[in-house]
């Protein structure tokens, strides 16, 4: 089963690299391989798992991830491996927009008349 799944990923991946090379030409085909990888590798600098200590909530974690994963695929060679991540990016910058929507900072507002003051005596001489 793995060997036929791998058979037919190669198989799409080599008619989606034909079709791009017979479309655009080889040195576009290696412009884009290069410029993806770049644009990979500065994602998950960005976005990996140096800067998932300052989040906020769980799911922009995983938004997070998601943006990494994306990067790590951008950066294989191969157009397949573009598309995929790209989705993956997409889904997870919407996830996050989401997220950031939805999380609100609430302030309890009740108690706006009290006043939280320090008294120091001193002693008189």
């Amino acid at each position: 089963m793995q060997k036929t799944l791998a058979f037919i990923y190669i198989f799409i991946e080599i008619f989606i690299i034909y079709a791009f090379i017979d479309e655009y030409g080889f040195l576009k085909f290696l412009l884009e391989i290069i410029i993806s990888a770049v644009i990979g590798l500065m994602l998950m600098f960005k976005f990996g798992f140096i800067n998932m200590a300052n989040l906020s909530s769980p799911m922009q974690m995983i938004s997070n991830f998601g943006i990494s994963i994306g990067g790590f695929l951008l950066m294989l060679p191969g157009l397949m491996c573009d598309i995929v991540g790209l989705c993956v990016i997409i889904f997870s910058v919407f996830a996050n927009k989401k997220i950031d929507k939805n999380y609100n900072f609430k302030k309890d507002n009740t108690n706006e008349d009290i006043i939280d003051v320090e008294v120091i005596d001193e002693d008189k001489k």
